[in-house]
């Protein structure tokens, strides 16, 4: 029932009811208003082993628009003889290393009808979580440019807490949602596993939905590995044609690689063109110059050494070029959020 339909049938109900009656339309008109906070699933512990483990499918229930979702944890390491993964790139941390985030081998939402709401792998949970906040932020929680990444694990840690916020708005006409969440294995949170153990002590997940609007949108999340090219090269091809992009960046190689390669330096990147088909483009531009660009818009807050792109959102078509002009060898990996 729409709350406008509600509030009339409450009125009518105020007016002939029983005195008794008031109260729970009063409530009823209360809970219409609120915002929920909802737990969908507390997993348990989960200990890391060689092998993957896929967690039980959980349902987002169509309780009003979802404004975020979020990973909460709890992690419990002992390094024995192994080695956690260390940071490393150009810029310092451009490669984040060891954390919870990395035992997320993958997670993948979907929307009431089975298409990709979502698909994370390892540290793309907090970069893309950045990137879709500045497309649509809560105000009641967020500010624009919220850099939400996990504390990187470089010795034995006790039921640490990391809490991964993703404002990902999805509009209730989407829901119910299922969720499937891949923890990875020992080897991709140590260099060297040797004796070394790791234990998500606990793990939940939780949305939170606002009053369902004629407004509401659903914002998609995604990522692609590039195959490496050390000449300029145009991409544009490998972006799918008839989605709206809001957000589009890039780290110049893959950062959930099992190690820091020698592309994941963004220097190696000179120059970037965009051409989305319209008269506002970007031609020719120093890579440099739309980092900094972006660190003064959004206060210091840009994620280290990726590249996001300044521009409003655009229709992706087969007219729309993205060329990188390069100085050595990248792999990039892109980030993308669409409708």
């Amino acid at each position: 029932m729409c709350q406008s339909r509600l509030r009339l049938v409450c009125h009518d109900l105020l007016w002939w009811g029983r005195p008794h009656h008031k109260l729970y339309i009063l409530v009823i008109l209360y809970i219409v208003k609120m915002r929920i906070l909802k737990t969908v699933k507390e997993y348990g512990s989960i200990t890391v082993s060689t092998s993957s483990q896929t967690l039980e499918t959980q349902t987002i229930k169509a309780l009003g628009d979802i404004v975020h979702w979020g990973l909460q944890s709890s992690l419990t390491t002992v390094g024995g003889t192994g080695t956690e993964l260390a940071a490393g790139g150009t810029p310092s941390g451009l490669f984040a290393g060891a954390s919870i985030a990395r035992l997320y081998k993958k997670i993948s939402i979907t929307d009431a009808n089975n298409n990709d709401l979502c698909v994370l792998e390892k540290d793309d949970i907090w970069r893309q979580a950045y990137l879709v906040s500045l497309v649509n932020s809560d105000e009641f929680i967020f500010n624009k440019g919220l850099n939400d990444a996990p504390t990187v694990v470089t010795g034995d840690v006790t039921a640490q807490v990391d809490n991964v916020i993703v404002p990902q708005p999805i509009s209730v006409a989407d829901l119910p949602a299922s969720v499937e969440i891949e923890i990875g294995v020992l080897n991709d949170f140590f260099s060297t596993v040797g004796t070394a153990t790791a234990t998500i002590v606990e793990l939940t997940l939780y949305v939170r939905y606002l009053p369902p609007s004629e407004r509401s949108i659903t914002l998609r999340i995604k990522a692609f590995n590039v195959q490496a090219f050390s000449a300029d090269t145009e991409i544009s091809h490998l972006l799918p044609d008839g989605i709206k992009i809001h957000k589009l960046a890039y780290s110049p190689g893959n950062t959930n690689a099992s190690s820091a390669g020698a592309e994941l330096d963004n220097t190696r990147v000179d120059r970037l063109t965009l051409r989305r088909g319209s008269n506002e483009e970007i031609e020719n531009q120093r890579r440099n110059m739309m980092d900094d660009y972006i660190d003064k818009v959004y206060d210091g807050t840009r994620l280290s050494g990726i590249t996001i792109l300044p521009l409003d959102s655009f229709d992706k078509t087969d007219a729309t070029i993205f060329n990188f002009d390069v100085n050595a060898q990248v792999a990039p990996r892109i980030f993308y959020i669409y409708q």
